[in-house]
């Protein structure tokens, strides 16, 4: 803006000395006033460039603008430093979709580690396939380990969460988590940057007609303390390993003190995403987007919301216990 000011006024200045110096007048005159201008427009030239410079050695913006870019500059790379994530899968069968679903997290720069579970607790998937052990697990992935792990504890939705707390590697203090079955590769990056906003937050991305339906589902209590919501963790999510931690840790003591009965239990395993996400008592953020499965059967939609009726009869029924974590 400076420098704009500045030669808009040298023009102005040479503009209203030409009118002196070629205006009508004898030539003698006319030599007279050219050299006269001359000289005078000489000296208003240099009194342009002193003030000139006199206003760029005394004018902070320009550098303070420089110093805030430099800050945020320096903030982001600190910020993206400070985190590290693991990627989880939980499987009952290894396949194409988890190869693919593999293959686009390792390829991610901010994805240092990929765990998979899997869940042996039954003979057979749900298919009636009989479970076997993954013999030819791959060690590393475009440069990332890779870490095989079998279990057979019945743990159904919370194997995640245990694996994050148990088998993710020290250096890494995020987990991210995806069912094999989703393509995350057009949003991961977003994703992502969304939880570096707000990194003690649990961020997932969710269909729409799902993220519809979780505001729905969210409660505020101030009596309480209670502000939380429920979040869907399927098509990604990106949650702090601390939490995870401390989740397992209060749902073991549950196990051993609070629980009534067996079947509670099972609905803490079955209904795990909705305990975590409220238990953490803050509100998520769910970024809604068009949740695409790996592979899409003849008569399936492209945008993918199966078994979205089912999983919010079981929110409704798990809500009851979730308030026993939270209290």
């Amino acid at each position: 803006a400076v420098m704009i000011i500045g030669v808009l006024s040298f023009a102005c200045l040479v503009w209203y000395h030409s009118e002196k110096m070629f205006g009508d007048a004898p030539p003698a005159i006319k030599s007279a006033r050219t050299r006269s201008g001359l000289s005078g427009m000489k000296k208003e030239v240099v009194d342009i460039e002193q003030a000139m410079t006199s206003i760029l050695a005394n004018h902070q913006g320009v550098s303070k603008a420089a110093t805030i870019a430099k800050q945020a500059v320096r903030q982001q790379h600190d910020v993206r430093s400070k985190y590290k994530a693991t990627a989880i899968f939980v499987i009952k069968q290894p396949g194409t979709n988890l190869h693919l679903a593999m293959r686009n997290a390792a390829k991610k720069s901010f994805v240092r580690e990929i765990v998979v579970l899997h869940d042996m607790s039954k003979a057979t998937d749900h298919y009636g396939n009989i479970v076997k052990e993954w013999k030819d697990a791959p060690s590393d992935m475009y440069g990332k380990p890779v870490k095989y792990v079998k279990s057979i504890d019945s743990l159904q939705e919370l194997h995640k969460f245990y694996a994050c707390a148990n088998h993710v590697r020290k250096e890494s203090n995020v987990c991210y988590y995806q069912a094999a079955t989703r393509d995350t590769e057009g949003y991961l990056e977003s994703l992502w940057a969304t939880f570096l906003r707000a990194p003690e937050l649990l961020v997932t991305a969710a269909g729409a007609t799902t993220f519809y339906n979780d505001l729905e589902l969210a409660f505020r209590e101030d009596s309480f303390g209670i502000d939380t919501a429920f979040a869907y963790l399927n098509a990604g999510a990106f949650f702090s390993k601390e939490h995870a931690t401390n989740f397992v840790r209060r749902i073991d003591g549950l196990v051993g003190e609070d629980l009534d009965v067996e079947s509670e239990f099972d609905t803490y395993k079955s209904a795990a995403d909705v305990f975590f996400s409220l238990w953490l008592n803050k509100p998520p953020m769910e970024l809604a987007n068009d949740i695409i499965p790996y592979k899409r059967q003849i008569d399936e939609p492209k945008v993918y919301e199966r078994n979205a009726f089912a999983r919010r009869a079981l929110q409704k029924e798990a809500h009851v216990l979730a308030l026993k974590l939270l209290l």
